[in-house]
């Protein structure tokens, strides 16, 4: 699958920052990070960032702040996180990266983290060797995904494949894949 399959354009990032971001993905960044040690030691990375919700919640949660770093194949999205003004994303360091080909040394960080994208890489194989590769001996990974559509986003899909069409709807449940 193309690079340019996932890039953004106009101002979607901004739109994802808004409105995701608060209602959903901020959230499911907390309630991972409420169960993950964190220590101020760590060099953490935060694979298909997006916006850098977990990375900033990581930098906030850390004192002193540990080495965070997002990284995220659109560029749109590390722009957004690049432009916050919350001085836990200006602490952090952004990068566009794919997450089959990151550019970190061999275990550059002590913890991994990767909320709501292995489901959508195209080799998740490849993309979880190279989590491993940039990985310390004694790291840790930390993924989230979710496991099925709840009966919300099933009905959601089916509205949309009868009023739109199936094609929209199937690209609506790929977070569920």
């Amino acid at each position: 699958m193309a690079q340019d399959t996932f890039q953004l354009s106009g101002n979607a990032a901004d739109i994802y920052e808004a409105q995701k971001v608060p209602a959903m993905f901020g959230p499911l960044a907390d309630a991972m990070l409420n169960i993950v040690p964190l220590d101020a030691n760590d060099r953490d990375l935060d694979v298909a960032c997006g916006t850098g919700i977990v990375a900033r919640k990581v930098k906030e949660r850390t004192d002193p702040p540990a080495r965070v770093v997002g990284a995220d194949l659109n560029e749109g999205m590390i722009g957004t996180a690049q432009s916050l003004s919350d001085p836990f994303a200006r602490s952090c360091e952004w990068v566009v990266a794919s997450a089959e080909d990151m550019p970190f040394e061999n275990a550059e960080f002590t913890k991994v983290f990767c909320q709501q994208g292995l489901q959508f890489f195209p080799d998740q194989i490849s993309a979880l060797v190279e989590m491993r590769r940039v990985l310390a001996d004694d790291g840790q990974i930390f993924i989230t995904i979710w496991k099925e559509p709840s009966p919300f986003f099933t009905a959601l899909a089916a509205s949309i494949e009868n009023h739109i069409n199936k094609s929209l709807a199937e690209k609506s449940l790929a977070p569920f894949n």
